[in-house]
């Protein structure tokens, strides 16, 4: 088992957590042209790549169509570890989730388990630059599960659902 330092349960804690999934959950929901929510499966992806401080400084700023495979071209190592990250951090991912649905920040639709944003709008921050850069990074993740293929993005990601 991981131990984690308080200073890391501070950066990465649940509540965090649960706006990037909702950022993540908001996006996907708005691609689909809100007919259709993310798919719970892929909630596992969301944490490991916005609270990996290189990847957000890699994806963040990328332009939503091409993003993706431009960050593959520019750093072809960002994929590499994610599935490790992916299977260490699902406790994580759970517990941002049970916050996330603890306040309303999505629900499950029980009968297709996707995510559906509880709200819209999103949250204001003081001044804290990367709480923001980490919920674009997670918007980017969600358009490109929406505009991709999953079997390719997963392959793109080197991940397995």
């Amino acid at each position: 088992m991981i131990t984690h330092t308080p200073e890391y349960r501070l950066v990465q804690n649940p509540a965090l957590g649960s706006l990037c999934l909702w950022a993540f959950a908001r996006r996907y929901w708005e691609d689909k042209k809100r007919e259709a929510g993310a798919p719970m499966v892929l909630a596992p992806c969301v944490l490991p790549v916005t609270f990996h401080r290189e990847t957000v400084d890699l994806l963040y700023r990328r332009h939503f169509d091409g993003g993706l495979l431009n960050a593959l071209a520019d750093d072809r190592a960002f994929p590499a570890a994610l599935q490790q990250r992916m299977e260490n951090m699902l406790d994580q991912t759970f517990e941002a989730l049970n916050v996330g649905f603890a306040v309303g920040l999505f629900t499950l639709d029980h009968s297709n388990q996707t995510l559906i944003p509880g709200r819209l709008t999103r949250p204001v921050f003081q001044d804290d630059r990367l709480c923001r850069q980490m919920l674009d990074t997670a918007e980017r993740l969600a358009h490109w599960f929406v505009i991709y293929p999953l079997g390719q993005i997963c392959s793109y990601l080197r991940i397995q659902l």
